[in-house]
């Protein structure tokens, strides 16, 4: 994985890569981790997608919003400059209190539908997990649903990824930039895409 300095420059060329699909930005680098400013850790823990996604926002508990309304999350650890302890990758897509389908033809009341369809996902790592995969791609708090992955994932390459699926018009006007160049990794790209397709095929299952 990268150093501390590499990860600083991969934000670096998201600011300038991407800044048409960017809102705000709101990281911060300290000796010995990249995040933001006033972190706090676990605040997804009992709380309604709605009630997350407002602090989120008025906290600023965000590397990035982006133009759609949704939240980017990059949060890097480092037991020293080169050596990567933990990081998080997530995006939180700006909840909806429209119904996907008729409200004769489900019983939801609108409180309860930004919960059901709206959450986060993210790429997690941890070096001293043991229970499950160091690193894992993850929809939610769905604990019991990990999808291992090989390693952590690049700052850079999670942007690219959301960029290409949520902004596919912006994303044809970024790719054709001389200087874009992204750094990715083809086959953790792979892995990603995998992972979010198990993922749709499980909820085409259960629906």
């Amino acid at each position: 994985m990268s150093t501390i300095s590499e990860i600083t420059n991969e934000l670096e060329r998201i600011d300038t890569h991407f800044s048409r699909i960017i809102l705000d930005k709101n990281w911060s680098v300290t000796d010995l981790t990249v995040s933001w400013p006033n972190y706090v850790s676990g605040i997804r823990d009992k709380r309604g997608y709605r009630e997350y996604f407002d602090f989120l926002i008025n906290a600023k508990q965000q590397s990035y919003r982006l133009v759609d309304g949704g939240v980017v999350q990059l949060f890097y650890e480092f037991e020293n400059r080169d050596t990567l302890i933990r990081s998080r990758c997530c995006y939180s897509p700006q909840y909806s209190t429209e119904l996907i389908v008729p409200d004769s033809e489900l019983d939801i009341s609108p409180s309860d539908d930004e919960d059901r369809i709206t959450t986060f996902f993210r790429i997690d790592f941890d070096r001293a997990v043991s229970t499950h995969s160091k690193s894992h791609f993850q929809f939610g708090g769905l604990n019991e649903l990990r999808i291992p992955l090989d390693s952590a994932v690049h700052p850079y390459l999670f942007m690219d990824l959301i960029a290409q699926a949520l902004f596919p018009n912006d994303y044809t006007e970024i790719s054709r930039k001389a200087h874009y160049a992204p750094s990715v990794d083809n086959c953790l790209r792979v892995q990603i895409a995998t992972a979010i397709d198990a993922r749709h095929r499980i909820k085409c299952i259960c629906s």
